[in-house]
């Protein structure tokens, strides 16, 4: 669907409400909020993906996942990120709450072939020291829509450890809906 905003109006949602949100997370104390800007003349690579179906920044995944977990080879990295970005069903309601599980929980490997324990749980996200995420705020991160050639360009998403995990559509003050 073709966006109808009026450009006066655009204008004023990306200079009035978006930027000035970009600009609070970057100046954020304690958590370091790298923000990209991007345009519609992006290329996949500049958020760390192969094409615009992707929704994960894989780099930035696996290097927290190794940050929090150091003890994970890199066949079991491997096998982490496969169970956090790939889901069997299509059912969304069951996904964000699989999604939402694995954030808070973590997942499990077979062992940690340091120490001999098994099923070690992994971390996603740690909690006791913030200082160990990544914090990536993205303007504009193109998206492919399934099955079509169309794409959406979110204003705002927020990735913790590469996974997106805020979706922030911005709106003019000057709007009336």
């Amino acid at each position: 669907a073709a966006d109808k905003t009026p450009p006066h109006v655009k204008m004023d949602e990306k200079n009035h409400v978006e930027e000035p949100f970009l600009q609070q997370l970057e100046n954020m104390p304690g958590l370091h909020w790298q923000v990209l800007r991007l345009d519609n003349y992006q290329a996949p690579d500049e958020t760390q993906r192969t094409d615009f179906t992707q929704v994960f920044m894989r780099k930035d995944l696996t290097a927290a996942l190794k940050k929090i977990n150091p003890w994970l080879e890199e066949d079991q990295l491997q096998e982490v990120v496969e169970k956090i970005t790939h889901f069997e069903n299509d059912n969304l309601l069951q996904n964000n709450e699989l999604a939402l599980q694995l954030l808070l929980n973590g997942t499990t490997v077979t062992e940690n072939r340091t120490t001999g324990e098994k099923s070690p749980n992994v971390s996603i996200v740690d909690f006791d020291h913030p200082e160990n995420n990544s914090y990536v705020a993205v303007s504009q991160f193109k998206v492919r829509i399934p099955g079509t050639d169309n794409h959406i360009y979110p204003d705002i998403i927020c990735f913790l450890n590469g996974l997106p995990v805020v979706l922030v559509e911005c709106k003019s003050p000057k709007t009336k809906e």
